[in-house]
């Protein structure tokens, strides 16, 4: 992957609980060309005290080449579809990531899912680096 390359990047971040006030929180930041956008709903119970997020930002050379440069590190540009499970049953909450490359010569995603915020999968933890990589950027605008 080159920084010259034209890519679209969604990463999802979703939380949900399993009981009977069940709630839960999506977190989505989405890279179109030099446009960073993040949304941030929430649904289930009592959901409708907590307000929805938008916010956008138009990314610097510098900063899309962190992006470039960090996933191709961490090989999110390979081409294939992988499903990560990483389970603990006693826990209630379900953690999920999910990265979607799209370029023009192929699709990539990626689903990380475990019931442990604090996995030690490297998987598990390349996709919240990147998820905080794009979060730092949109913190600091």
């Amino acid at each position: 992957m080159k920084d010259s390359d034209h890519f679209d990047l969604k990463i999802s971040y979703k939380r949900k609980e399993r009981s009977k006030d069940s709630n839960g929180s999506d977190r989505i930041f989405m890279l179109v060309g030099k446009m960073l956008f993040y949304n941030e709903r929430f649904w289930g119970f009592k959901s409708e005290k907590r307000k929805a997020k938008k916010k956008s930002l138009m990314l610097s050379n510098k900063e899309r080449s962190a992006i470039f440069s960090f996933m191709s590190k961490n090989q999110f540009d390979v081409d294939y579809q992988k499903t990560i499970k990483i389970d603990k049953n006693y826990l209630r909450n379900d953690f999920t990531y999910i990265i979607e490359l799209n370029m023009l010569e192929n699709s990539t995603v990626y689903q990380i899912q475990t019931n442990d915020r604090n996995s030690d999968n490297k998987s598990w933890i390349n996709a919240k680096k990147l998820f905080d990589l794009l979060q730092n950027l949109i913190k600091n605008q």
